[in-house]
């Protein structure tokens, strides 16, 4: 059918039209609604007239267009539309579809059509007609892609109208159905289709009712045969929410159900036939970890005392899970095999049944494939032969279970002669010591492996044993050189094995690698060990710290009271390098115990590692050669680098100091990642990534006794002169305290390494900001300072520092007087309070609160340690600042005058 014009649909006669009836005419076309825009133009293209529809299309608004020029008014139109202006002016009629871009900025697809406005012969004008076709086109493009998708479905799918009549059809749903072509299938009903007579009717009833039918129906062919079919129909509903017809897609699972009938015949053909397996049963089971039966005669009642049902589908019990444990393992291990092989297997094992008891049974049984290489199932019988074992003599039963034992065995097992030497020996004994059974059969186990020093014990234990004397055994616990040289700790169980005469014909063992175990142990003792101390010396700095602070202060006012004098400024820059001694040494303390002021950050490892190595060798001397051997992919570590700094120059002096006649000093780096099993053998490490730093030595190496003690504090293997023995202790702290771990390797007479694990950083690592002046003392403008500190010789040399810098300061002992004074109306400018409070909230939870009740007042925290007050704030959105004692004057004025500056800074950017 041909589609009307625009010009047709608008106004049929307009055209032809002359001058003078145009502005009757076109009145008359604006007062009516008609489906279209229109637009009547002269022959110089400005307005004559135009209709709201062509207004409200185009975006002009309400404005008055009549009389300007069209390329004005509309700017896209001259590039869409010159042309065929031009050729209407020249008494041509034009037609097309466009895109146009309306005077708001919005794009629309536009159908036109443009004719001369004549009079008489000569051309006056022209008359526009537009329709805004967008939504229809894009609606057409939408069908097009789902009709072209729904034909191209493997899946069978037709659409149907709310009468069930077949309104559309795809090839696969043809193809199901008989049918040629998919349209032979449109206007055909769903009694056609569907069911037996009637089911049609109540599936689409049902659909109706609940807007889905999903189930298994007949499918009636083009030819008149049935098939059977899976069916899911579901309403199809318009934009308003109401259905307007359905689509339904169909599977032909007629052979599947046909396959499963045949099955269902033969499972119980072969049922039948083995229900009357005298002592046994027959079964067929999946070849999956719990062998799940799917098949298996009554048989197993008497056997294993669980009905077919029970077994079936694992539905109270699984089969596999009937395996007496120790033979489980060596009876998957051979059916495995046979599988592998495609050959039939017969394996005897022990079950325990549903009363308790143990039973030997024999499985015979076949693979079943399914293709050339996939094995669906097992087929096979089970016999119960529990009386035919039974029956077998004593010692060949033991004999055959101590066979199957140590096939499976998960320890080490060892059968001696009396005079010590090996009868028998397991594969796990040999994964353990690197001997084979061979290699020992016949030799003496405690000369050949038995560490020499706990020998003599060894054999003493031994000959005991095979004397008989007592009933219990001892366990014994004793050290091997395995083949390679490794010591391993082995823990025994044993058991005399004796002839009909009672007489004790050999020693059974049973042995555990302990050696892990005892290693983690001991790395939990001496963790438990460092706590213990750490937590001694962590209060301990802390005391001494607030000692510092006094005497670093009232030194400083002795200063300040007798200036200019060379013997009192003598004296006095003595005693605050002494000072300054001991805060170096209550950082070592605090170090150890892991309760320094750390400042973690992303850290180029390789970087930092490159910049010391010119220190190093100044620091090491020239008889110390130094090597680097840095992984060029090594990740930066989440670290304090100036202590990462400070602890690397520590292992560096303690392996020079080992290397006495020179030697080769080697730093390198590493990635490792460890894994659950990994991080295990370390019980204060977690799984994850880390930086590994390696620090070896060729010096003389350790003994065990100086290993186990390390990482003491104070404990050192040189005189006194020479050290204070903190610097392992140190390192092991910072170490700990950073999340990482730290071990030692080392024998003696071949050189140490110190491995440090530490974190691996998330983020690159930035460029450090320059030191500001460390010896500048700034004043004060007059600011109100609260000072909370509950050591009175510490507040009072705080209190006097702050007035000597021209501030009014307030003091008190604890956060709780502190809240008195601000409850009786003191508003200080700046907070300063220690972190440690004697009573009740710390001067973290009492910072925060005067923050939120004045957010104007500054707010500065001291502390000597980290703690867990410390590790809060670190936690806070905005983590306030810190000043870590001891602190001198000039620090102390620095920092506060920082806070208060920024207190300004942010009270200035809040009022703009």
């Amino acid at each position: 059918m041909k589609r009307r014009s625009l010009f047709e649909k608008a106004l049929p006669s307009l055209s032809r039209l002359d001058e003078a009836s145009t502005n009757r005419v076109l009145c008359q076309a604006l007062v009516q609604h008609v489906p279209v825009a229109v637009a009547v133009l002269d022959s110089h293209l400005r307005f004559i007239g135009l209709s709201d529809r062509w207004r409200t299309q185009y975006g002009l608004g309400d404005g008055a267009v009549q009389g300007d020029h069209l390329y004005e008014v509309m700017p896209d139109a001259e590039a869409l539309w010159g042309e065929a202006h031009a050729r209407c002016l020249k008494g041509e009629t034009v037609a097309s579809e466009d895109s146009l871009l309306r005077a708001d900025g919005r794009e629309e697809r536009v159908r036109w059509e443009a004719r001369p406005l004549m009079r008489g012969a000569r051309v006056t004008g022209l008359v526009m007609i537009t329709e805004v076709v967008t939504r229809q086109r894009s609606l057409e493009h939408e069908a097009r892609i789902r009709d072209a998708a729904m034909e191209a479905a493997l899946s069978p799918l037709a659409m149907f109208d709310l009468d069930g009549t077949v309104t559309y059809a795809n090839a696969a749903f043809a193809e199901v159905l008989g049918y040629a072509r998919p349209t032979d299938l449109l206007g055909q009903r769903t009694e056609a289709l569907w069911g037996q007579p009637g089911e049609a009717a109540r599936i689409w009833q049902s659909l109706l009712d609940t807007g889905r039918w999903i189930g298994v129906t007949n499918a009636i062919r083009a030819d008149g045969s049935a098939r059977v079919a899976q069916v899911s129909v579901s309403l199809a509903r318009g934009g308003d929410g109401a259905a307007v017809g359905a689509i339904a897609s169909c599977v032909d699972i007629t052979a599947q159900r046909e396959t499963e009938k045949a099955l269902g015949e033969s499972q119980r053909r072969l049922v039948t036939l083995m229900d009357n397996l005298p002592g046994g049963f027959a079964f067929r089971c999946r070849n999956d970890s719990f062998w799940t039966m799917e098949i298996i005669s009554k048989g197993c009642f008497d056997v294993l005392g669980y009905s077919p049902e029970a077994l079936i589908d694992n539905r109270l019990v699984a089969f596999a899970t009937l395996i007496h444990p120790e033979d489980d393992k060596r009876v998957r291990r051979e059916i495995l095999e046979a599988i592998n092989l495609a050959r039939p297997f017969q394996v005897s094992f022990r079950v325990i049944t549903r009363k308790g008891d143990v039973k030997w049974l024999m499985q015979q049984g076949t693979p079943q494939f399914a293709g050339k290489s996939e094995v669906q199932a097992l087929e096979g019988v089970v016999i119960d032969i529990t009386d035919r074992v039974v029956a077998t003599e004593d010692l060949h039963r033991e004999k055959a279970r101590a066979e199957q034992y140590l096939d499976v065995a998960a320890s080490i097992i060892l059968a001696l002669d009396r005079q010590g030497r090996v009868t028998r020996f397991n594969r796990k004994g040999t994964e353990v010591t690197g001997y084979t059974e061979e290699e020992l059969a016949g030799q003496n186990w405690f000369d050949l492996l038995v560490d020499p020093a706990e020998r003599q014990e060894a054999k003493r234990a031994f000959a005991e044993i095979v004397a008989g004397d007592g009933e219990e055994l001892p366990y014994l616990e004793n050290q091997i050189r395995a083949k390679g040289g490794q010591r391993r700790v082995i823990g025994w169980n044993l058991a005399r094995i004796r002839d009909q005469t009672g007489y004790v014909v050999s020693v059974l063992g049973s042995g555990e690698d302990l050696t892990e175990q005892r290693e983690i142990e001991r790395q939990l003792l001496q963790a438990q060990k460092m706590q213990a101390v750490g937590e001694l010396t962590g209060g301990l700095a802390h005391d001494f710290n607030n000692l510092l602070m006094a005497v670093q202060g009232n030194i400083e006012f002795l200063r300040d009271v007798v200036p200019d004098d060379p013997s009192v400024e003598r004296y006095t820059a003595a005693a605050l390098k002494a000072v300054g001694r001991g805060a170096e040494l209550t950082q070592r303390l605090l170090a150890f115990s892991r309760k320094q002021l750390l400042r973690p950050e992303p850290t180029s490892i390789n970087r930092l590692v490159g910049d010391m190595t010119e220190l190093l060798a100044r620091t090491l001397g020239p008889h110390i050669r130094i090597s680097t051997e840095v992984a060029a992919d090594t990740w930066d570590a989440l670290v304090d680098p100036a202590q990462l700094e400070n602890a690397l120059l520590n292992l560096a002096i303690n392996a020079r100091d080992a290397m006495k006649d020179g030697g080769t000093l080697t730093i390198a780096t590493s990635n490792e990642t460890l894994n659950d099993v990994a991080a295990a053998r370390h019980p204060t490490l977690s799984p994850g990534q880390y930086v590994v730093i390696a620090v070896r030595d060729t010096g003389t190496g350790m003994t065990q006794e100086v290993l186990d003690r390390a990482f003491e504090p104070f404990f050192s293997t040189k005189d006194s002169t020479r050290g204070s023995g903190l610097g392992l202790s140190m390192v092991y702290g910072f170490v700990k305290q950073s999340g990482g771990h730290i071990e030692i390797q080392s024998e003696v007479g071949h050189g140490t390494s110190v491995l440090l694990h530490l974190p691996h950083a998330s983020r690159a690592p930035s460029d450090a900001l320059e030191d500001e002046d460390a010896t500048a003392v700034i004043q004060g403008e007059g600011e109100t300072i609260l000072v909370v500190e509950d050591d009175e010789e510490v507040r009072s040399i705080i209190v006097a520092a702050l007035k000597s810098l021209g501030y009014v300061v307030r003091q008190a002992p604890s956060a709780g007087e502190a809240q008195h004074l601000l409850d009786d109306g003191l508003r200080p400018h700046l907070l300063l309070t220690d972190v440690l409070q004697p009573h009740g909230k710390d001067g973290i939870q009492f910072a925060q609160e005067v923050h939120e009740a004045f957010p104007q007042c500054a707010i500065l925290l001291m502390s000597g340690y980290t703690e867990d007050a410390m590790e809060r704030n670190k936690q806070l959105d905005k983590p306030f600042a810190l000043l870590r004692k001891p602190f001198g004057k000039a620090e102390l004025s620095r920092q506060v005058r920082a806070r208060l500056d920024a207190r300004v800074e942010n009270i200035h950017q809040a009022a703009v």
